[in-house]
């Protein structure tokens, strides 16, 4: 078998042909394919067979670009390449066995190692007060793998940390990825062993940050993402001491110390139990907080229309008409009998101070608008010869 290779990386795989005789002899017809894990699911894709390899009769190689198939080939599976061709006229069939893992390039040991336990049991330990992984290939140092349990566990019986890392150059200390094949488990999960025992405790020195999270380059995930497990809290942040502030967000000259933006929803929603709105619980505006500069300019806008837009007032205690609220009233003299109250007004007004010519002859009374010529309404009248006459409805 093979030395084992990363998974996404290439695994040479050559083997010999040979005639009845032993005698080296040429493949033809050739094709190979991978299984997995005792599965009958096969996969083709960057497997490429080259017979007579370097010209060599009988000297063959298979190339398997294993990041062809990410999916297919991943770290900690066990594999064989089924070949099968022609040789001398005689068909053939031969198979090649290998694993894909991480490779150890470097491992050193020191200041003592001790076990305990059968080696390959449950029960096995291993003891090291020192270990070197160095690798100088692009692919990672280590790669610890488990299908049922946690891979690694550390744990201390004092004060100490259970694993201390850090970084020489610039570089992280540790950068942990996924493999990317979705599903609903995280990279990284950390559980508190007990009650009021913190399950990251993280210090920063001077000048240095103590947590720094970014998303992804290529943008679509999530620097945090936080969900409150039951009758819990997704975060609680708790001030020790006089003077402490539980949360301190500050930016330079050029960035913002905290930016929350929506996409369709609300930027921030305060809701009870029920999911109902709830905004009691927020804090009253201080006194001069709010400044013109911070109010934008379309809001501005509907505020001064708001303000000039005229409302009908109802009922209002205090509320007085100024000496001259009643000249804000349009005083245009109507062009027909009037129907509202300040055109009736008008049109009192203008019956006695405007133009009217009673007709005996037609027995009419007209009124005529400021030009003396346009007719505004005509009531007929009559006359009983006794001296009572009666003025009709106008018209």
């Amino acid at each position: 078998m093979p030395e084992s290779q990363p998974a996404g990386g290439i695994v040479y795989l050559p083997f010999p042909t040979r005639d009845s005789t032993g005698a080296p002899s040429a493949i033809s017809g050739g094709s190979a394919v991978v299984y997995k894990n005792g599965n009958s699911t096969e996969s083709s894709a960057g497997i490429t067979l080259t017979p007579s390899f370097d010209a060599e009769v009988g000297q063959n190689l298979v190339t398997i670009d294993t990041s062809a198939d990410g999916a297919f080939y991943v770290n900690g599976g066990q594999f064989w390449c089924k070949i099968k061709g022609t040789v001398a006229s005689v068909s053939v069939l031969d198979t090649i066995s290998f694993d894909l893992a991480v490779a150890i390039r470097d491992v050193r040991l020191a200041d003592g190692v001790a076990h305990g336990g059968t080696p390959g049991s449950s029960t096995a330990t291993l003891a090291v007060q020192a270990v070197n992984v160095t690798n100088n290939s692009a692919s990672p140092a280590l790669t610890i793998f488990n299908t049922a349990g946690p891979a690694v566990m550390l744990a201390t019986n004092d004060s100490s940390g259970a694993m201390l890392v850090s970084s020489n150059g610039d570089g992280p200390a540790i950068e942990i990825q996924g493999y990317g094949r979705g599903g609903t488990f995280p990279v990284i999960q950390i559980n508190s062993p007990g009650d009021n025992q913190a399950v990251i405790d993280i210090e920063a020195g001077i000048g240095g940050s103590a947590l720094l999270l970014s998303g992804g380059s290529s943008g679509g995930g999530d620097a945090v993402k936080i969900i409150a497990p039951n009758n819990g809290h997704g975060i609680n942040i708790l001030a020790v001491g006089t003077g402490k502030k539980a949360l301190l967000l500050a930016g330079d000259a050029a960035t913002d110390a905290l930016a929350i933006a929506a996409g369709a929803g609300t930027p921030i929603n305060v809701l009870n139990a029920d999911g109902t709105v709830n905004l009691d619980s927020l804090p009253a505006i201080a006194t001069d907080w709010l400044t013109a500069a911070g109010v934008k300019a379309d809001a501005v806008t509907k505020i001064q229309t708001g303000l000039a837009t005229p409302t009908n007032i109802t009922a209002a205690s205090g509320v007085a008409l100024s000496a001259s609220g009643l000249n804000a009233i349009t005083a245009t003299v109507p062009s027909a009998v009037a129907t509202t109250f300040p055109a009736m007004v008008v049109q009192l007004w203008w019956r006695f101070f405007g133009k009217t010519v009673k007709a005996t002859s037609g027995t009419t009374v007209k009124t005529y608008a400021s030009d003396g010529a346009t007719l505004i309404t005509t009531q007929t009248f009559a006359d009983d010869g006794l001296g009572n006459e009666t003025l009709n409805k106008a018209s």
